[in-house]
């Protein structure tokens, strides 16, 4: 079994363990790896501040038509991991404990800042001509001591760490 099909299959087990129904990406038919409502594929609720961010991105995460799931419903969903990783720390006045958990910051470091969803920005990855929507941003005040980062792409002169999902 290759990764990918290894990850979607302890994802379809953790689904059938919690008792979710899934269902195909066209309702019935396509693979059974969308949950039947956006709010299962996630740990919490979205704030309406998260549901915001994610509407106005142009990912369409959020979008559904008649039988067919949003996309942040698939188990696979880049969006669910973004928001079920970093959500839970939005309304937090430090975040040093998830910037120093994915190695962006010291751990002593108090680190102050804002997290945005889909914030809507395209960039030129470094050494190579491709160019990337970015899922998630994290974006932080000037006067965080120990965030070792660059300006942000957007030029609005604050300091900025991308995470791309």
């Amino acid at each position: 079994m290759n990764p990918s099909d290894q990850i979607i299959a302890k994802q379809i087990e953790w689904a059938k363990n919690k008792g979710l129904p899934l269902t195909g990406s066209r309702g019935d038919r396509g693979r059974k790896v969308y949950t039947t409502n956006v709010e299962d594929n996630l740990f919490q609720p979205l704030s309406d501040q998260t549901r915001a961010n994610l509407e106005g991105g142009d990912g369409g995460e959020l979008a559904q038509a008649e039988g067919i799931p949003a996309k942040i419903q698939a188990l696979h969903s880049s969006a669910a991991l973004a928001v079920n990783i970093f959500d839970y720390w939005r309304g937090s006045p430090d975040l040093s404990i998830i910037t120093s958990s994915c190695g962006l910051s010291r751990t002593d470091a108090a680190v102050r800042g804002e997290l945005r969803f889909v914030r809507p920005c395209i960039f030129a990855l470094m050494y190579t001509s491709a160019l990337s929507r970015l899922n998630y941003w994290v974006e932080f005040l000037e006067s965080n001591p120990g965030i070792g980062s660059g300006k942000s792409p957007v030029n609005d002169g604050s300091s900025a760490v991308a995470l791309s999902f």
